[in-house]
């Protein structure tokens, strides 16, 4: 029998008024799932939930929240471990390559797409998992 405990933990950085739906989704696939608004995500407090994934929506009307928060946890040696993926509806070359000097994965969704990132954090869970047992 699998435990609430037991189950992955995804931690949302969303954006402002994000309607999307996307931790409602990824709670009825499996997966525990704490939403946080990006303009108060602290790396500490995210960190403090011990999270398998931690995914953070890029706002167009203000990435900087998202692109600091990104940088500060991709610095933190606590969180070297821990995939992160930044996702967007209308990532730009710029934002792509932000992500990358960050350390972070892109993913481009449609508005109300969230199977992407749903495949995405089961295949990062599943390598994790994977490479924890190698």
């Amino acid at each position: 029998m699998t435990t609430n405990a037991s189950l992955p933990l995804v931690v949302l950085i969303e954006s402002d008024g994000s309607q999307h739906r996307h931790a409602d989704m990824m709670s009825r696939a499996g997966f525990r799932v704490v939403s946080l608004p990006a303009r108060d995500a602290k790396v500490s407090d995210v960190l403090d939930q011990r999270p398998s994934v931690v995914a953070a929506e890029l706002s167009p009307a203000n990435p900087t929240h998202t692109w600091e928060f990104v940088r500060g946890l991709r610095q933190d040696s606590n969180a070297r471990a821990i995939p992160c993926i930044v996702y967007g509806h209308s990532l730009d070359a710029h934002d792509i390559e932000t992500a990358a000097r960050a350390g972070a994965l892109w993913l481009e969704l449609a508005p109300a797409d969230g199977a992407r990132l749903l495949a995405a954090a089961r295949g990062l869970v599943a390598a994790a998992r994977q490479q924890a047992s190698a």
